[in-house]
């Protein structure tokens, strides 16, 4: 039966991935427990509200410190920690993984994760997304809907 791990960080701080990872070597142990973190980030980023981007919205550093979900198709991984991914909207990213990151190239996946500048996305949890994912058609979706201010309030947080 699986356990379910909470864990619930109040204080202010500046890498999550580095409490992520001692959470995950502390109850490696155990192969059926599932580890759940919630953070509060510097910038106050609500809880469960994770901004879409593609690789331009990342390079605009405006969601630096923030935890992010990006969708895109995985390239290549080098065993050991670095995995390059294509975003939707074409352009490359950087995302940091575990070692024991289970890799499959060209898959379309979501990441949720901590961006930490505008070249390295740190991984927490991802899933595949299917190989029919169309990736133009989702960039389009976060680029002319998601970002336009007319549709801000169907996008926000709710408080």
């Amino acid at each position: 039966m699986p356990i379910y791990c909470h864990f619930f960080i109040t204080s202010q701080v500046e890498h999550p991935s580095f409490v992520h990872a001692l959470c995950r070597l502390k109850l490696a142990a155990d192969n059926n427990c599932f580890i759940n973190i919630t953070t509060t980030m510097s910038s106050q980023q609500p809880d469960g509200a994770f901004p879409r981007l593609n690789a331009a919205m990342i390079k605009s550093g405006e969601y630096n410190n923030l935890i992010v979900s990006l969708v895109c198709r995985t390239i290549n991984f080098d065993g050991v920690g670095a995995m390059l991914v294509e975003c939707a909207d074409g352009g490359k990213m950087n995302v940091s993984v575990d070692g024991d990151y289970v890799f499959s190239p060209g898959k379309v996946i979501e990441i949720m994760g901590h961006l930490l500048d505008e070249n390295t996305l740190q991984h927490f949890i991802s899933r595949q997304l299917g190989d029919e994912m169309a990736l133009d058609v989702y960039n389009d979706m976060i680029s002319q809907v998601y970002s336009n201010p007319k549709y801000k309030s169907l996008f926000n947080a709710i408080a």
